[in-house]
C-alpha cells in the first residue's frame, strides 16, 4: 500500500507548475527532440528525488525516536516549510521564461525551482519507522515522478507553440510571483 501511495504521490507532486513549466520552457526554447527531452527531464527529476531522499535520511535519525502523532506533525511542518520556501523562490520561474535558448541561466532557474522533493520526506520517514526501509518507497516515488514529469515536460513543449497560452502563463506567473517587480514610476 505504501508503495502505491509513494508512486501516486510522486506522480501528483510533479503537477505543480514550478516542477514542469520551467523545464518545458527550456526544452521548447532549445527545440530539443523527444529523446533529449526524456534524458534531461529524467536527470532533473531524478536529482530532485535524490535530494529529497538525502534530506529525509538526514532527518530520519532524529525522527526515528518520534511517535506516530509527533511524526505526522513533524512531517507536515517539514513539507509546509519546504513548500513555503519553494513559493518564495517562485519568482525564479520568470527567469526561465525570460532566458534565451542559449542561456544556462534558464536551466539553472529551472533546477533551482525543483530543489529537494519535500513530499518524499514523510514517506521515507514513515517507511523507516515501520521497518520497510527507504529504497522501495523512494523507487516507487521516483518512478511516478519520472513518468508524470517527463510526460508533462513533453506536453508543455508543445503547449508553448501556442503564443496565446505562453503569454497567459507568463502573466499568471508574474501575478503569482511573491517577489515580482513593480513598474517604476516615470
Amino acid at each position: 500500500m505504501l508503495l502505491a501511495i509513494s508512486f501516486l504521490l510522486g506522480a501528483v507532486h510533479v503537477l505543480a507548475p514550478d516542477h514542469w513549466v520551467p523545464l518545458s520552457l527550456q526544452v521548447w526554447q532549445r527545440s530539443w527532440d523527444a529523446s533529449r527531452i526524456r534524458s534531461v527531464a529524467a536527470q532533473f527529476f531524478l536529482l530532485h528525488v535524490l535530494t529529497g531522499l538525502l534530506a529525509a535520511l538526514i532527518l530520519s535519525e532524529w525522527a526515528s525516536s518520534l511517535g506516530d502523532d509527533t511524526l505526522f506533525g513533524f512531517s507536515l511542518a517539514v513539507v509546509v516549510g519546504f513548500a513555503g520556501f519553494r513559493f518564495v523562490r517562485f519568482s525564479r520561474l520568470r527567469e526561465a521564461f525570460l532566458a534565451g535558448p542559449q542561456s544556462k541561466r534558464g536551466l539553472l532557474a529551472a533546477w533551482s525551482l525543483l530543489g529537494p522533493a519535500e513530499s518524499l520526506i514523510p514517506v521515507v520517514l514513515k517507511s523507516n519507522q515501520i521497518g520497510l526501509g527507504f529504497w522501495q518507497p523512494t523507487a516507487a516515488y521516483a518512478l511516478g515522478t519520472l513518468l508524470a514529469g517527463t510526460a508533462l515536460v513533453s506536453v508543455g513543449r508543445r503547449i508553448w507553440n501556442q503564443p496565446r497560452l505562453l503569454a497567459q502563463t507568463y502573466a499568471w506567473v508574474s501575478r503569482l510571483s511573491p517577489l515580482r517587480r513593480t513598474p517604476s514610476a516615470p
